[in-house]
């Protein structure tokens, strides 16, 4: 008798004050939060938090969280920032999750598309209070996305 599981859709935040985003070298992703829900097989819309916010790209979640060391773009924290450097220590022994990146808009979708995109009223990203690495989704925030990276 295998459960079956359905998929789950989640928001990863970044911080540019904290981080340096580099596509070439986006593999890893912080868990801090929902640690036993997040999964391999779910689904991320990554998120860069601001005033110029927005949608950055779409990905997949390719493992479970674990440990697993030192991130391959460790160097990426600014170190002139007090999150930058919190995050820098911590780095080592955060529970992580390999991601692929799958799409990605040509540019940044902004905050404010975003929420005032019908559909996403409920989004929980760029809003005063949505603190956090990881935050809830749905399939349809996802898929609404999917379409602006899209044009659909």
């Amino acid at each position: 008798n295998q459960k079956i599981r359905i998929m789950k859709y989640w928001i990863f935040q970044c911080n540019l004050s904290a981080y340096e985003i580099i596509p070439a070298t986006l593999k890893e992703w912080n868990v801090k939060n929902y640690k036993s829900e997040i999964k391999k097989g779910d689904k991320a819309i990554i998120w860069i938090t601001g005033i110029k916010g927005g949608v950055y790209a779409l990905a997949d979640i390719e493992s479970d969280p674990k440990p697993m060391g030192i991130s391959e773009d460790h160097e990426q924290w600014k170190l002139d920032s007090h999150l930058g450097l919190r995050y820098k220590k911590e780095d080592k022994y955060v529970d992580k999750v390999i991601i692929r990146i799958t799409d990605r808009p040509k540019i940044l979708i902004s905050k404010q598309k975003v929420l005032s995109t019908v559909g996403l009223q409920e989004f929980k990203a760029g809003r005063p209070g949505s603190y956090g690495t990881n935050i809830r989704s749905n399939k349809q925030e996802y898929d609404i996305i999917y379409s602006l990276i899209n044009g659909l």
